[in-house]
């Protein structure tokens, strides 16, 4: 016996686990957000919960105006 055995071993703490940050989606795009959740936009430049599309025009219509 030495002369630390009388005394408690100290408890071995693990070191905490790594935890990446969370990567948030834009849902309507599904593109990932830049700069948090639904304050930020996507890597397309949508806000949270949009989704930009292309401009529409009006179709010609067939019959000519006279």
């Amino acid at each position: 016996m030495g002369i630390f055995d009388k005394f408690p071993k100290p408890p071995m703490h693990k070191p905490p686990a790594f935890k990446p940050p969370a990567i948030r989606i834009n849902p309507a795009s599904g593109l990932p957000m830049i700069g948090g959740g639904i304050g930020g936009v996507d890597v397309g430049g949508n806000t949270f919960g949009m989704k930009r599309k292309p401009p529409t025009f009006p179709k010609p219509s067939p019959f000519k105006k006279k």
